[in-house]
């Protein structure tokens, strides 16, 4: 499964496969056999902000073991979920309640996936569909962004691939809303340049055709990065991980584009988890006896999961203000 994931999300992999056959010396716990409200972000509550609690600086039990991290991804990967880079085909899968009138497509690149095991309860929850129309490394904006690991490159493949997204949910595929987030601050200008201007102009520019015909889109913040590869360190830091590895309060790479555009489109909402993330403005590595982070700035399955009872509240109450039902 590791191996599998690894091919699916990239090169950051390779240094977990390092660890392989070493010993981590951590328990493992799931959420059956822990205490009600105590796993994960449960520990935060489900309040209009986190609870203040004392943190634990010296877990014993951590969940995924943290050699396991990087295959601690969403489900659809499993499933090949999640189109590779270099292709433009549209390729969908379909959860939660499938014969539902009530369709949440969830579009963009990996940064939408990750809230993935969050949002399959809601559906489970309400009775809704999860389309999903996922990418690698390729937000949802009709905007001309770099792709790879050189940021000269043009990723014209996941323009190309968006702007067939968009065919697709205006017409037969029309959902009741669109969820996304997106990893990119900036994009190419007519100019060769990169701005956040044009990076925010891509995004409203698709998500202002989807609410000409009625589908409001719910934008998930994008989550903060840690400034480390934070299973690696806490497998190199056993004695003091919660101190060492410990990383910066920030609002992500893509929040800020995503804020702006935001306010530029009357149909659209954000949704900011990382108060749940980092709380009180502390992104610690683990919380509730979870491990928060698996590759680069994304959260792990089992963390995200954790956090499906404020998703459930928080997408319900943007879905009211939008005049959608949950029901």
């Amino acid at each position: 499964m590791l191996g599998l994931i690894c091919s699916l999300v990239g090169a950051a992999c390779g240094a977990a496969l390092a660890f392989a056959g070493r010993s981590s010396g951590f328990t493992t716990i799931d959420e059956a056999s822990a205490p009600a409200g105590t796993f994960g972000a449960q520990i935060l509550g489900n309040g209009a902000e986190p609870a203040k609690v004392t943190i634990d600086m010296h877990p014993k039990a951590m969940t995924p073991d943290p050699l396991k991290a990087t295959a601690d991804a969403p489900t659809l990967y499993a499933d090949d979920c999640q189109t590779e880079q270099t292709t433009t085909d549209v390729f969908t899968c379909t959860y939660g309640a499938k014969a539902s009138s009530k369709v949440i497509a969830l579009v963009g690149d990996s940064k939408s996936a990750q809230w993935f095991p969050a949002l399959e309860k809601f559906a489970t929850t309400h009775g809704w569909t999860i389309t999903t129309y996922l990418k690698s490394s390729c937000p949802w904006s009709s905007a001309l962004i770099y792709g790879g690991q050189d940021p000269s490159h043009r990723y014209t493949i996941c323009k190309q691939w968006g702007a067939k997204v968009l065919d697709r949910l205006t017409g037969p595929e029309k959902p009741t809303v669109i969820v996304t987030s997106g990893i990119r601050g900036t994009a190419f200008t007519p100019s060769g340049t990169e701005d956040r201007a044009t990076m925010v102009a891509g995004y409203a520019d698709y998500w202002s055709a989807m609410g000409t015909i009625g589908v409001p889109v719910i934008v998930l913040n994008d989550t903060p990065q840690p400034g480390k590869v934070v299973y690696e360190c806490v497998l190199d830091h056993p004695a003091d991980f919660m101190t060492a590895c410990k990383g910066r309060f920030n609002d992500g790479s893509g929040g800020a584009a995503l804020r702006a555009a935001v306010t530029d489109v009357p149909t659209a909402r954000l949704i900011d988890m990382n108060p749940w993330i980092c709380p009180q403005k502390q992104c610690w590595p683990v919380i509730g006896n979870v491990l928060v982070w698996r590759q680069g700035s994304h959260i792990t399955a089992t963390y995200a999961a954790s956090l499906s009872a404020v998703i459930d509240r928080k997408l319900a109450a943007a879905l009211h203000e939008l005049g959608v039902a949950t029901s």
